[in-house]
């Protein structure tokens, strides 16, 4: 299967029936984005618009988003929208497909959008684009990716040094073997790894291992994309818990669970101080 880059749009979009022999509605901005599109038949129009652009008494299927492959696309290729189509149909999640010349669009309701993203993940390079601010690109760590990821999680953890006495387990693992057993997802903005979140299923709960996020980028509200990400991952398993650990010394990680749903749920005593667990139900 080819790996595609994919990207999602944050403007959602609706999807307009009207006549045949209706002309162009006065609303249709052909400078819109992220889609706009008008299919003729003898027996309808169809026009996928943005819905906030859509007048409110104009009746169609609103709430969808768009996932589109990165074009262009050589004619020649076979199977790209079956690499889309066929995991999403497996999940039970319904599409509406559209291909232009260059690419290909996956329209996805706005209610399955996260858990379209978490079963696309594993197969596909994905960028979410924002309601405001950049577009983060996901990206599953492959085991050439070790030094990267430990590299960024030495440098995410370094200011705890001080506070926790010693280096955090997180600085110390081995993560030529982690990215070989467990599942860690890069996240790049502007072509460099700037955070990563690795996990560990079970069959019944997914661990949240680490969530390292470099310096520079704390405080933006990548912690709490980074745990949405996980939900979305333990939707796409099937699995209704969620669970972590922290150090009980790292005040502000504790404060960020507890305010987006973890609860605690015991402690544990070792070399690398006193780690308190959460756990969140789904």
């Amino acid at each position: 299967m080819t790996r595609l880059h994919l990207e999602v749009a944050a403007q959602p979009l609706a999807i307009v029936r009207l006549d045949p022999g209706a002309g162009l509605p006065a609303w249709l901005d052909w400078t819109a984005r992220p889609i706009v599109s008008v299919s003729r038949t003898a027996a309808e129009m169809s026009i996928i618009f943005p819905e906030m652009l859509i007048p409110a008494d104009i009746p169609g299927e609103r709430g969808w988003q768009a996932i589109s492959v990165r074009g262009p696309l050589d004619f020649a290729l076979t199977g790209i929208l079956l690499s889309l189509l066929a995991p999403l149909s497996k999940a039970g999640i319904g599409v509406f497909a559209l291909s232009t010349f260059e690419t290909d669009h996956v329209l996805v309701r706005a209610g399955d959008l996260a858990s379209a993203i978490a079963v696309l993940r594993p197969h596909h390079d994905i960028a979410v684009e924002a309601n405001t601010g950049p577009a983060y690109l996901y990206r599953r760590a492959a085991p050439e990716d070790a030094p990267m990821v430990r590299d960024l999680t030495r440098a995410a953890y370094a200011k705890w040094v001080p506070v926790v006495g010693t280096e955090p387990r997180p600085m110390t693992a081995d993560y030529d073997h982690a990215v070989r057993t467990h599942v860690i997802d890069l996240v790049f903005r502007d072509g460099e790894p700037i955070a990563l979140i690795e996990m560990i299923p079970a069959e019944d709960h997914l661990m949240i291992q680490n969530i390292a996020i470099l310096p520079a980028h704390q405080g933006q509200g990548l912690g709490r994309s980074l745990l949405s990400h996980a939900e979305q991952t333990a939707v796409a398993l099937g699995v209704k818990e969620l669970r972590l650990y922290t150090n009980q010394r790292m005040i502000t990680n504790i404060v960020l669970y507890e305010r987006t749903g973890y609860r605690r749920t015991g402690e544990e005593h070792g070399a690398f101080g006193t780690a308190v667990h959460m756990s969140k139900r789904l």
